[in-house]
């Protein structure tokens, strides 16, 4: 999102969203970045008639009658569908027993669910930390999108195997300013080709969901952690340096 062009970027988020919207992980990069650089009320009026637009031209053909907000419905009621710690995705909660298990079930004196939220909260809060300092910077963008995906994916609830893509998407990216993010890569998509191989074998041999305390699953939750660390320590360290070391990933962007 070049923010010179905010509204077309609202409007393609909107797009995003109709169309996965597990996308929405996205939002707390773009909403603080929206309000955070070179705010303006014009900017934001305009935005949200583009993003408005947009939702109604793109549902209004599906709509048959329905209210306008249907979708949300349909949404809120597809994620209901398997409530489940994790749903084949190998992640926290593999390593925990969440396979298949109920996300609101007791653990630790909380819910999965709550743990979950718990989790995600903490690192959107570290990720706008993060884009406070450094958010005249293309790379804190693709980072922060990162961080987040992967974070979402290994301690988030309901999570299928599928919904590690998004993070690689922006790690292959970020290998394009600093080498150290290649390895990772490596790793994680070996980590996503796995889990989506083992899980439609198991479909192949009729079986649909993975077994708690797999072993399989968990060597590779195992190792999907260590991703996830070496992106925290990454961060940290980051955050941790005076500003004229963090400043190295070539010029700002222009704002």
């Amino acid at each position: 999102m070049f923010l010179k062009q905010r509204s077309s970027a609202v409007a393609l988020f909107i797009v995003s969203i109709l169309t996965k919207p597990q996308s929405a992980f996205l939002a707390p990069v773009v909403v603080y970045l929206f309000f955070a650089v070179a705010f303006n009320w014009r900017t934001l009026f305009s935005s949200l008639l583009a993003g408005g637009v947009v939702y109604l031209g793109l549902t209004h053909p599906f709509s048959h009658g329905r209210p306008v907000y249907w979708l949300f419905e349909h949404y809120f009621r597809s994620g209901g569908d398997y409530p489940y710690a994790t749903a084949n995705a190998f992640n926290l909660w593999t390593l925990l027993g969440g396979q298949t298990v109920q996300d609101s079930t007791p653990f630790l004196g909380l819910t999965f669910a709550a743990w979950s939220l718990i989790f995600l909260v903490l690192s959107c809060l570290v990720v706008l930390v993060f884009l406070r300092r450094r958010q005249a910077y293309l790379f804190s963008w693709f980072f922060s999108a990162y961080f987040l995906a992967l974070t979402v994916f290994f301690l988030g609830p309901r999570m299928h195997e599928r919904y590690l893509f998004p993070a690689l998407i922006f790690l292959t990216a970020l290998v394009l300013w600093d080498r150290v993010f290649f390895l990772p890569l490596v790793i994680l998509s070996g980590c996503h080709l796995a889990n989506q191989w083992y899980i439609y074998e198991l479909a192949r041999k009729g079986k649909y969901w993975a077994p708690r305390f797999d072993l399989f699953a968990s060597v590779i939750a195992v190792i999907t952690l260590v991703v996830l660390l070496q992106a925290a320590g990454y961060l940290l360290r980051n955050l941790r340096l005076p500003a004229a070391q963090r400043v190295k990933y070539g010029k700002g962007v222009e704002i």
